[in-house]
Formats: C-alpha cells, structure tokens, sequence
C-alpha cells in the first residue's frame, strides 16, 4: 500500500500536470483571448475556479461540453492524450469512457510505473 504522503505527491504532481496541458490545449487550439474567457465562464457559471480543476473533474468535462459543444469534447480528448504523452503512456481508447474515468486510468497507470 502507499504511504499517504507520498499518495499526496503524486496526485499533486498529476494535478500539476493536468493543469498544465488544460491551459497548454486551450490556449493553443483557442489562443490566449479565448482561453481565458472559457476559464472565466467556468468560473462564473460553474463556479469553477482554474486551480481546483483537478478535484472537480466532472464540472470540468460538463462545463466544457456545454459552452463549447462537439468542439469541447474535442478538447478533452486533446487534454487526456496530452496527460499521456506528459506520463509517457498510452492513452486510454475505451469509446464512451467518461473524461473522468479516463484520467483516473492515466493516474493509475502512472502509479504503476513509479518505483
């Protein structure tokens, strides 16, 4: 079993990681401009704040989709294949997997490469 400090630090580490490929996608495919109006429409209709991405997955995914439909989706596939590629894994290619089981199967993943 894992000692929970170092429990902590991966998904501190994971959470860093995806935060960093959420703000890399979104600026990338929707330049600065646009990235920090869907941040901030996040945060003024889901009350989702950038940094607590991480432990609020599913409003991520939900907010996502909602304000920017097919093109979200998009999106989260983009996120998790670049979640992979910062883990060197393989993405997961389950159809209908939710975004959030699909993170959570990357983090595990990771966990099972770290001595």
């Amino acid at each position: 079993m894992d000692h929970p400090l170092t429990a902590r630090r991966e998904e501190t580490d994971f959470d860093r990681i995806l935060l960093t490929t959420v703000d890399r996608v979104l600026s990338d495919v929707l330049g600065e401009a646009e990235s920090s109006f869907v941040f901030c429409r996040l945060r003024s209709k889901y009350n989702l704040e950038k940094r607590a991405i991480p432990r609020r997955i599913g409003d991520f995914s939900f907010g996502l989709v909602d304000l920017l439909g097919s093109g979200g989706e998009a999106l989260l596939q983009m996120i998790t294949d670049g979640v992979a590629e910062e883990l060197l894994v393989k993405p997961p290619r389950v159809r209908g997997m939710a975004f959030e089981e699909k993170l959570r199967s990357l983090s595990e993943s990771r966990r099972k490469l770290s001595p």
